[in-house]
């Protein structure tokens, strides 16, 4: 993690890009699923959204959105 600018937040360092999730085909189309394509888009205002986020991704992930 690194600091943003002169704040109090935090985001991801620049040493990873991008996200995806792969398993070994039990999603209906056995392609990975791709979370963001630059770290930097992973900020949340909530626990709440984080939540919501992640519930979605795993709902995507499991009908083989790509």
């Amino acid at each position: 993690m690194e600091r943003i600018g002169n704040t109090d937040s935090f985001g991801p360092a620049d040493v990873i890009k991008s996200v995806h999730l792969c398993d070994h085909g039990v999603n209906a189309s056995g392609k990975g699923l791709t979370l963001f394509e630059n770290i930097g888009d992973a900020f949340f205002c909530s626990t709440a959204c984080l939540r919501a986020f992640f519930d979605q991704v795993i709902t995507d992930f499991e009908n083989g959105v790509e």
